[in-house]
C-alpha cells in the first residue's frame, strides 16, 4: 500500500455478491479474496457524491504519465436482456471492495460485521445474501501495474474491504437450481 491510502465509508445501498467467511473467491492470479458490493444509484445524491469522491481521489493522486484509470473500483451494473445479451442497467453502479483472506503471518482475516447501531454482530453460520442492505467500511489506495523496467503502465484504485454495517440482512440460501419438478418421481 502506498501513502495515498485513505479510510472509506460507503452509502447505506443494496449489499450483492458478499463472500466474507470461509476460503473466499480466488482472483485472477489465484488469490483467495473476500468481496463484497454495494449497488450505487447515480441519481441518489449520496451515491453520486460517493462516486465523485472516488474519481476526485483518483485524480489527485494518479501517478504521472497516466491519464485513465484502468479502474476505480466502481463499475456499471450489468443485466442480461430477453436475448442473452449483458445490457447495463440505466444510472446503476457498484462499488467493489475485496481482501486478502489471510494476514501476511498467515492468520485468518475477520471481516467484521455491524447492525444498524454499530454494535459488532455475530452471523454465525449465517450468511449475507444479495438484496440486503447497508454500508461497507474500507480504504482505498492506487495501485500500479508496472513494466519490467519499473515503469508505471497502467494504474487504478482499488477499495479495500475492512468491515460491513448491515441494516437489512436477508441470509443467503444458497437454493438449489433444480426445482422439485426436476425430480423423477419415485426414486
Amino acid at each position: 500500500m502506498s501513502d495515498t491510502i485513505r479510510k472509506t465509508k460507503t452509502p447505506k445501498g443494496e449489499l450483492r455478491w458478499v463472500q466474507i467467511t470461509g476460503e473466499g473467491k480466488e482472483d485472477l492470479q489465484g488469490n483467495l479474496k473476500y468481496n463484497a458490493s454495494v449497488l450505487l444509484d447515480d441519481r441518489i445524491e449520496a451515491h453520486a457524491a460517493y462516486i465523485a469522491d472516488i474519481n476526485a481521489y483518483w485524480e489527485e493522486n494518479r501517478p504521472n504519465g497516466i491519464a485513465e484509470a484502468q479502474s476505480t473500483g466502481i463499475y456499471p451494473l450489468t443485466e442480461k436482456d430477453d436475448a442473452g445479451n449483458k445490457v447495463q442497467v440505466p444510472h446503476m453502479w457498484y462499488a467493489q471492495f475485496k481482501t486478502g483472506t489471510t494476514y501476511q503471518n498467515g492468520d485468518t482475516k475477520k471481516i467484521k460485521t455491524f447492525n444498524s447501531k454499530a454494535v459488532e454482530v455475530d452471523l454465525g453460520k449465517q450468511s449475507i445474501g444479495n438484496g440486503s442492505e447497508g454500508r461497507i467500511a474500507g480504504a482505498m489506495d492506487i495501485y500500479t501495474v508496472k513494466s519490467p523496467k519499473g515503469q508505471v503502465m497502467q494504474a487504478g484504485v482499488t477499495l479495500y474491504l475492512d468491515a460491513i454495517m448491515l441494516t437489512k440482512f436477508i441470509p443467503y440460501t444458497g437454493a438449489s437450481a433444480f426445482g422439485e419438478d426436476d425430480a423423477d418421481e419415485g426414486e
